[in-house]
């Protein structure tokens, strides 16, 4: 990689870092570490749906029920307010980290139609 666009990517960590998106999803994380089995849980089910996520983009099966159905199991899991709070911090970092992404790709004219 090239200085200037070492240098420039660092500016955007920078940047982003000081996002209410980062600095909400780092706060909440925080919060959760405090107890160590909720975050292991969080870390098994953010895996999980990960898993079935990255499953349906590659397939041709709809993993609505399975999703459905490992959002059941954690019911108890998501009766914890800073559970929830915390994985919607970090849907909206993603939002944003994707958002920066598309614009990159877009700036530069990378095809990424086969992906569709």
């Amino acid at each position: 990689m090239s200085s200037i666009v070492k240098t420039q990517t660092q500016a955007l960590i920078n940047e982003i870092t000081k996002t209410p998106e980062y600095t909400d999803f780092v706060s909440l994380r925080n919060a959760i570490i405090q107890d160590k089995e909720t975050y292991e849980k969080v870390n098994s089910y953010r895996r999980r749906l990960f898993e079935l996520q990255c499953y349906q983009a590659t397939s041709d099966g709809d993993q609505y029920e399975a999703i459905t159905a490992l959002n059941r199991e954690n019911e108890q899991l998501f009766s914890k307010p800073a559970v929830g709070d915390f994985i919607k911090a970090e849907l909206k970092l993603t939002k944003l980290i994707s958002s920066v992404f598309d614009t990159i790709t877009q700036g530069i004219n990378i095809d990424l139609s086969f992906l569709d």
